[in-house]
């Protein structure tokens, strides 16, 4: 990634070589790179889904590690998470 890149209609300057008195920006730019540029779409598109999940109004009320684990589920001090076969057993549609 040296140089200038264009990806999805935005130029990308990047530095030219990297040196020791560029490291920090080198690093800097790729780095919001790979994070807001290339994962762009696919995060987008989770927000969309999640969002019709979840209205955006409800996630302020709770912080990194609730929105987790309302995402993941919790795991036991035995290392089990969801009882999936008893959650079977005990869910009744109608």
């Amino acid at each position: 990634m040296l140089g200038k890149a264009l990806w999805e209609g935005l130029l990308l300057e990047l530095p030219l070589a990297l040196t020791a008195d560029n490291l920090e920006e080198y690093i800097d730019r790729v780095a919001y790179f790979r994070l807001n540029v290339e994962l762009r779409r696919a995060v987008e598109a989770f927000m969309l889904g999640f969002h019709e999940l979840i209205d955006p109004e409800w996630v302020v009320m709770f912080n990194e590690h609730e929105m987790q684990t309302l995402i993941s589920g919790r795991v036991d001090s035995a290392g089990q998470g969801l009882d999936l076969e008893d959650m079977r057993a005990h869910t009744h549609y109608q």
